[in-house]
């Protein structure tokens, strides 16, 4: 009979299999976490946190990191649109899952920032591991 060779053609018609493993996470990430709303005339509530496949210590500081600003259409309204207190510092970031939290103020000379609207900010810095960026999402209050 040809009911062998009429499965074999079946089975060599059928897709392949599907891989159900986890995709492989990147040797690094960033996050950005921010308050929902926060005022102008403070110090920006802003921690970056960070993944890392090994332990190893690697330093940061604030002027290694650049800030761009997008309003809520997604258009860049700033590039560094903030004072940095102790840009020049270095901070040591130890571990596989450190944080960061820069002491940074809205530049008052950007008056395109405005109170009421919402606003993207998106961190990227160059870290051994490679480009890292994230983003977070806030209202600016009064």
């Amino acid at each position: 009979m040809r009911y062998p060779a009429i499965i074999s053609a079946i089975v060599m018609m059928m897709p392949t299999a599907v891989s159900l493993a986890r995709p492989r996470l990147p040797a690094a990430s960033m996050s950005v976490l921010l308050p929902r709303e926060f005022s102008r005339g403070v110090l920006l509530p802003l921690k970056l946190q960070f993944r890392f496949e090994t332990d190893e210590d690697r330093s940061i500081s604030t002027e290694s990191i650049s800030f761009v600003l997008l309003g809520e259409d997604g258009q860049q309204v700033a590039v560094d649109p903030f004072d940095l207190a102790d840009s020049s510092k270095q901070t040591t970031l130890k571990g596989k899952e450190p944080a960061f939290e820069p002491a940074v103020k809205f530049d008052p000379y950007y008056t395109d920032i405005v109170a009421g609207k919402k606003y993207q900010l998106v961190c990227t810095w160059q870290s051994s591991a490679g480009e890292l960026a994230g983003s977070a999402w806030f209202t600016l209050t009064e």
